[in-house]
This record gives structure tokens, sequence and C-alpha cells, in this order.
């Protein structure tokens, strides 16, 4: 097969059997097309936020206002979600290894809806699981709004 030269708009002419010329990308030209990283591609996700997100998210909860175990519970959801302690806020998994995933962050989502429909669980269980179930659904990008 008959390859020409390359042109400047980074195609090369290559032959074909009818004697005619086809244009195919080039090396170069796939280079180009293939998507760059950013910073913000860059970035680790937890859940579909990033760890800068996250923590800015838990500094911007510290000091406001709302029952102290909600408030503990937001922490704890926070804290997990960036590997700042090793167990899960809801379910009490204990995964110490890695980032929690999308799939065990839903879980603990999931985990804490089945705890609020509970009717026999106590206000302060209630508050704690509120808060950490807001956190996480925010996280998993359930919600717009962070805890």
């Amino acid at each position: 097969m008959d390859i020409g030269p390359l042109s400047e708009s980074g195609w090369e002419q290559e032959g074909r059997p009818d004697g005619g010329r086809q244009q195919r990308p080039t090396e170069k030209a796939t280079d180009m097309t293939t998507p760059r990283n950013t910073p913000q591609e860059e970035a680790p996700l937890v859940g579909v936020r990033t760890y800068a997100d996250i923590d800015r998210a838990l500094k911007d909860h510290a000091g406001r206002g709302g029952s102290p175990e909600f408030s503990a519970g937001v922490a704890a959801a926070y804290e997990w979600a960036m590997c700042r302690t090793d167990r899960s806020p809801v379910t009490g998994t204990d995964n110490a290894q890695d980032t929690p995933g999308l799939p065990l962050l839903t879980a603990e989502v999931d985990a804490a809806v089945v705890q609020l429909e509970d009717p026999t669980i106590q206000t302060a269980a209630r508050d704690y699981i509120r808060g950490a179930h807001d956190v996480l659904a925010w996280i998993c990008g359930y919600s717009d709004q962070p805890a």
C-alpha cells in the first residue's frame, strides 16, 4: 500500500487499490484529539465530589447550629468519606484500606434510610443518622446541598 506524505493538517494520504487517495488521521492528529487531563479531572473523587469539596463542606459545617447529634452524624460521615476514620457512620462497616467507593457510600445512604423509617428509633439516634444521611446523599450526588 502506498502511503503518501503527512499533510500539515495532521492527516496522511493513503493510497487505495483503485488509485484514489484516502485521508486518515495520523498518530499526531489522534494525540491532539485525546482529552487532556485538567487539574479538576485529576482530583480524586469520593462518590461524585472531590476530596477538596468534601473537606470544604466539613469546614463550613463546623460552627453551624443544629442538634449536637445531627452535627456528630455530619462530622462522622464527612470524616469517614475522607478516610479519617475506619468505621462507616451508619452501619459501622470497617473500610480501613481505601476511600469508600460509590457502592459503599450508597449502601450507607440506604442503611440510613431504613433506620430513619423505623418509628421506634430514639430522637438522638435519628438526628445522628439524619446528619450522616444528608452528608452521604450529597457526596453520592442525590442532593445538591451539603449538610
